[in-house]
């Protein structure tokens, strides 16, 4: 439902081939698909959610539950 505010929001940031991308809240898997899809095979996405039932485990990008608000966040220097 928000991907084109998504994408909106995010298409000047300038991520590309081999970028190390993290998807906080990601809901569901378009967003994550398509950060893969464009970070390439040299890139990497993280997709956390607080409940990643929705998350492909085979979509080409990392899945874990993770609650922005109470969980530490990934190490520092891995995005």
């Amino acid at each position: 439902m928000f991907d084109g505010v998504t994408w909106g929001t995010s298409t000047g940031s300038g991520w590309g081939p081999g970028w190390r991308c993290w998807e906080v809240g990601a809901g569901g898997p378009s967003i994550p698909e398509a950060l893969a899809a464009a970070v390439g095979p040299t890139g990497y996405v993280l997709a956390t959610d607080i409940n990643p039932a929705w998350l492909d485990l085979h979509g080409g990008y990392e899945v874990l539950r993770h609650d922005i608000a109470g969980d530490r966040p990934p190490p520092r220097g891995m995005f």
